[in-house]
């Protein structure tokens, strides 16, 4: 058994990982199929992109071809029968989403003869979704599999990691997920270092961030606003925080707009309960994507900030936002390291806030006037 064998699937594209990988296609090969999984890893360790070349495997009717249109609707996440779940709620995964997951997965597959459920960040199941869960994975329907992606085992309902199959994800130095973006995309190192941080490691998220036109323009605009923040008065800082939530919610109307047409394709055959919640699993998604990018500002001021820290520590210090280096170097020299440590506190205290369901624009409006004193 070797990679070279599917040079055409998602596994072929995973950096490292090997003892994973070949676990993953034995059991392919063998027809070896657990019910449940759990992959323990960082977000940087690929453990979502595992389960999607995972389940090109089982979803292929050839087993791990990568060319056939089962394989190739898995890769471009359009399989009818396979499920990627992310929490809705501010903090955690809202019961209903367990309960249209359990109703979801007691109807037939679509196509083949099989259903797949990915649940990625696990740990943020809240009990009462786990214990919903629970008892699918205890008693559950022909020919359905359930991938949970999770951090750490300990952050899991015990009852559920029991009834999974556990599979452990080396975690990757930050060296190594920029050589690997490096590798993936063709970007220059220090673009690649923006981009990681920006996105929280993840390598996949990094690529996406890369690939948009808009976002590397509106970490621009985010920037722009902290550096500028001392010349800044009330009023200014008002109309800089209403202009970025704009370029933030500008992917968010096209989404929206998607949605809409869905809504409008599938009436004539949902009934007034279906479409309800179908309407009310899009307003959660749309919520999720604006607090995602909001999230992403806060991942920029905090790379900067940083940036700052380590140069005011050691000038030798390798800085992720080159780009802005010279205000970087300017901040360092005129702030008190105690000031910048406290800046990076309220920045942790803005994200708890947004996790919080707190308004983003509020809560970005009480950030940068913080800042504003502490810098």
């Amino acid at each position: 058994m070797s990679l070279q064998n599917y040079p055409q699937t998602l596994f072929a594209d995973i950096h490292g990982q090997q003892r994973v990988k070949d676990y993953l296609i034995r059991s392919i090969e063998n027809d070896c199929i657990h019910h449940a999984y759990l992959f323990l890893g960082q977000t940087s360790s690929q453990t979502l992109e595992m389960a999607l070349a995972f389940v090109q495997g089982l979803m292929c009717p050839n087993k791990l071809c990568g060319v056939c249109k089962d394989c190739n609707k898995v890769a471009r996440s359009a399989h009818p029968d396979v499920h990627i779940l992310e929490p809705e709620g501010a903090k955690e995964y809202l019961l209903d989403q367990i309960r249209e997951l359990i109703a979801d997965s007691e109807r037939a597959p679509v196509r083949g003869d099989k259903k797949v459920y990915i649940i990625n960040e696990a740990e943020r199941l809240s009990a009462q979704s786990a214990n919903a869960l629970l008892k699918t994975l205890e008693e559950p329907p022909h020919n359905t599999i359930f991938i949970l992606l999770a951090h750490d085992a300990s952050q899991v309902l015990p009852t559920i990691v029991s009834r999974c199959q556990l599979l452990l994800f080396k975690n990757f130095s930050s060296e190594e997920l920029r050589a690997l973006l490096v590798q993936k995309t063709g970007v220059s190192e220090s673009r690649a270092k923006i981009a990681l941080a920006a996105t929280g490691m993840s390598v996949k998220k990094a690529q996406a961030f890369l690939l948009s036109p808009s976002r590397p323009l509106i970490r621009q605009s985010a920037l722009t606003i902290l550096i500028r923040l001392n010349k800044s008065d009330e009023l200014d800082i008002l109309t800089q925080i209403k202009d970025l939530l704009h370029e933030l919610n500008a992917p968010i109307s096209d989404i929206k707009a998607v949605q809409e047409g869905q809504l409008d394709e599938n009436k004539d055959f949902l009934s007034p309960k279906a479409q309800r919640d179908l309407e009310a699993q899009f307003k959660r998604k749309l919520t999720a994507s604006q607090r995602s990018g909001i999230i992403e500002v806060l991942n920029i001021y905090r790379s900067f900030l940083r940036d700052c820290l380590l140069y005011k520590m050691d000038p030798s210090s390798e800085i992720i936002n080159e780009d802005v280096s010279s205000a970087i170097m300017y901040q360092a020299e005129t702030t008190q390291e105690d000031k910048l440590i406290a800046a990076l506190e309220r920045v942790n205290v803005c994200e708890s806030h947004i996790v919080s369901n707190v308004s983003s624009q509020l809560a970005l409006e009480a950030l940068l006037f913080d800042l504003k004193k502490v810098l």
